[in-house]
């Protein structure tokens, strides 16, 4: 149906222009405009002038997004005219409407001067805007559908202003989820970042670092029940060398699965990093630094790492992750001294 509407409104709408082009041409017009001292200018700009006068209230929150609607297609052919804006009496005096009554219901005036209300006044300013000519036409045209507008309209009037309240509410609360979500989101979704000391008694810096250097370090001070496996290395690691660990969380050491880290930056005897290239993160950085004290080496761990599945997975797994990087590094610092842990390093050296 709107198909075959468009293609008959688009036949009548050529049809009206080669008329008027034709009679445009005549020679009896041309006469006529030559007699009459007009120009092509002057006829454009006589054109150009607005056709209809909307007299709608700013006050109004749907009403501002009506007509933003409106003046975003095309603001030539339509003046609009906010009242909420004028006083009584330069409403009266400029364009001859009652303050009150033009804000109870839309007013328009017609480009012969004629002022319209209600439903009536939509369908002439339809009849100026494009793309709302053809809805227009059918208002105006077909029997009926001016009346059952205006019965809506005449409902809409005196609840327009609640309902305009109701949908700022709405407007508000909307925009205020939507920045309580964003807030969440990047909280949770942000890299954390959790820190570990531990105090290595009667060690050097030097000692401590080769300790941590080694591939095999991470297989000695984690819990038997995650301690991750790994293949031969040679010692002392460099920056850029990966390095493949088989590991097993706590609560599922039946399933393994593979880590793969690059060593970053090498810095001894002061500082550590290695970062995750393959495995279960979204990204992970480990920073091993080393600090000389009078009882020995002050070993502080930095781990910066950011679960994949965004918000989701970051509800889910936050927490997990944590108690479980928690759970390594307390049975680190019971364990670990330096002595010690060189000999179980040694001892898992093939």
């Amino acid at each position: 149906f709107f198909r075959r509407a468009h293609f008959f409104m688009r036949r009548v709408l050529s049809a009206q222009r080669r008329v008027v082009g034709r009679a445009m041409s005549s020679p009896s017009a041309a006469a006529v405009k030559a007699s009459d001292g007009f120009s092509k200018t002057a006829e454009s700009s006589a054109v150009a002038k607005p056709q209809c006068t909307m007299y709608w209230d700013g006050s109004c929150e749907l009403c501002k997004l009506e007509v933003g609607h409106y003046q975003s297609i095309r603001q030539d052919d339509v003046r609009f005219v906010d009242i909420s804006q004028l006083s009584d009496a330069d409403l009266q005096a400029q364009h001859g409407l009652d303050k009150d009554t033009a804000m109870f219901r839309l007013h328009a005036r017609t480009k012969d001067g004629k002022v319209v209300t209600g439903a009536a006044a939509f369908i002439e300013i339809w009849k100026e805007l494009p793309g709302f000519r053809f809805l227009g036409w059918i208002c105006e045209k077909v029997p009926g559908v001016a009346y059952v507008m205006e019965l809506g309209y005449s409902w809409w009037a005196p609840r327009r202003m609640r309902l305009a309240a109701a949908y700022t509410r709405w407007i508000k609360e909307r925009e205020r989820r939507a920045v309580r979500a964003i807030t969440t989101a990047g909280f949770l979704s942000r890299s954390k970042e959790l820190v570990a000391r531990v105090q290595l008694p009667n060690s050097t810096p030097e000692e401590a670092y080769a300790m941590i250097a080694d591939p095999n370090y991470l297989s000695v001070v984690s819990p038997i029940d995650v301690r991750p496996s790994t293949s031969p290395i040679p010692v002392p690691v460099h920056a850029g060398q990966e390095i493949s660990y088989t590991m097993r969380l706590p609560f599922m050491p039946f399933i393994p699965f593979g880590w793969t880290t690059r060593v970053t930056v090498v810095d001894p005897p002061t500082e550590m990093t290695y970062e995750q290239k393959l495995g279960p993160y979204a990204h992970f950085q480990h920073i091993h630094r080393l600090t000389a004290q009078e009882q020995g080496t002050l070993v502080e761990d930095i781990v910066r790492y950011q679960l994949p599945g965004g918000l989701v997975g970051a509800l889910l797994g936050h927490h997990i992750v944590k108690h479980w990087l928690q759970y390594i590094f307390h049975y680190r610092n019971s364990i670990v001294s330096a002595a010690d842990t060189m000999k179980r390093i040694g001892d898992q050296r093939p």
